[in-house]
């Protein structure tokens, strides 16, 4: 089986197998020097300032989300301003919703390139936080955040981003665009198994944390401030999904150069993907800007149902869309350990997929 989805996705054999030795005992010195090597190496890898921290949640990335805008919004206090391109941007509506949170929603058609006239509309409205979907993996829309950069600075807002499916697809520096917070899950691109989501802080989220842990309720199990704490000395409130983090153990050794090469990687397998694409189907891309680690396929004349069926009869496994587009688009992920010669094969069984299509008709 080979997956061509964007989480979980195509896993090293090395990775796997880091996965599957004995957990070790954690709270020990060896296991903190381990936990804070990752926290380092993570942090490189994010271009984050000086002074930030990150902490390893065991959860998926909605709990990130989750645990980020409890820990630093609290209802009394605060408005947020939500971007919402798609599924994954309504997650945050929905946690603002369940936390009491007061929010604005700027809703981005799916046409549309987001831009700072769109942001302008709510200059000076009284938000103190911003949230972004750098890529809305429902549609694969790229999200600009150099606006919402320009505009949370203009504005004075605390920028949280979910980096979920953009984190090693696409450039991005938090201390150069001045971000607060940035998360992201371990099955997207950091190509492990499902349970841990990594939060990096910078100094201005951790001091805001701060503030708010001593003025109001925290959640108890996702509290921020209390990741931070036991961060500190190299370890986690909770027991970790240990196997999880020596799965980031070795996948971060294979990224000594950093970031860019994995970046230049898959954008690489994208625009190859998309090209072939066109050129040996009958398929089409959207006319928007998509993110590098996921394409989303069109196709008025192929049910897109049947053909997600049928590869996975095949041993390839894509991304469906739902909803209305159930028939129409499908998903096709560039994270994880695939090469050229996998969508090869992927691209020769979308064309006879077509062919059969095509004579049953």
């Amino acid at each position: 089986m080979k997956l061509f989805t964007v989480g979980p996705v195509q896993m090293n054999p090395a990775v796997l197998a880091a996965g599957a030795e004995q957990p070790p005992y954690f709270r020990t010195a060896e296991f903190s020097r381990f936990m804070l090597r990752l926290e380092h190496d993570l942090l490189s890898l994010l271009d984050a300032p000086e002074g930030a921290r990150a902490v390893f949640l065991t959860s998926s990335g909605s709990g990130a989300m989750d645990s980020a805008m409890a820990s630093l919004f609290s209802p009394k206090d605060d408005r947020i301003l939500i971007i919402r391109a798609g599924t994954f941007g309504n997650r945050f509506v929905e946690i603002c919703e369940a936390q009491g949170l007061p929010y604005a929603v700027l809703d981005l058609p799916e046409e549309e390139e987001l831009s700072d006239s769109h942001l302008a509309v709510f200059a000076g409205q009284g938000f103190t936080g911003i949230t972004v979907n750098h890529c809305e993996t429902s549609n694969g829309k790229l999200m600009d955040l150099q606006a919402v950069s320009r505009f949370a600075h203009r504005e004075g807002l605390l920028t949280i981003v979910d980096a979920v499916s953009s984190f090693l697809c696409e450039p991005l520096s938090m201390k150069g665009l001045g971000l607060d917070l940035v998360l992201t899950a371990s099955q997207k691109a950091l190509a492990l198994s499902p349970g841990i989501a990594p939060v990096a802080l910078a100094p201005s989220a951790i001091a805001r944390i701060k503030e708010r842990s001593e003025s109001r309720t925290l959640p108890y199990y996702l509290d921020l401030s209390s990741a931070l704490k036991n961060m500190e000395r190299g370890q986690t409130p909770f027991s970790p999904a240990i196997s999880i983090l020596q799965q980031m153990r070795a996948r971060l050794d294979g990224l000594k150069e950093g970031a860019d090469p994995e970046v230049l990687r898959v954008k690489a397998l994208a625009s190859f993907f998309r090209r072939e694409l066109t050129a040996r189907t009958s398929m089409t891309l959207p006319n928007w800007r998509m993110a590098a680690g996921v394409t989303i396929i069109e196709s008025q004349g192929t049910d897109m149902e049947d053909l997600f069926t049928y590869l996975t009869e095949q041993g390839m496994v894509l991304n469906p869309c739902g909803g209305s587009h159930a028939k129409n688009r499908i998903r096709v992920g560039h994270m994880g350990d695939l090469d050229e010669e996998d969508y090869i094969r992927l691209l020769e069984h979308i064309s006879g997929f077509e062919q059969i299509t095509e004579e049953e008709t």
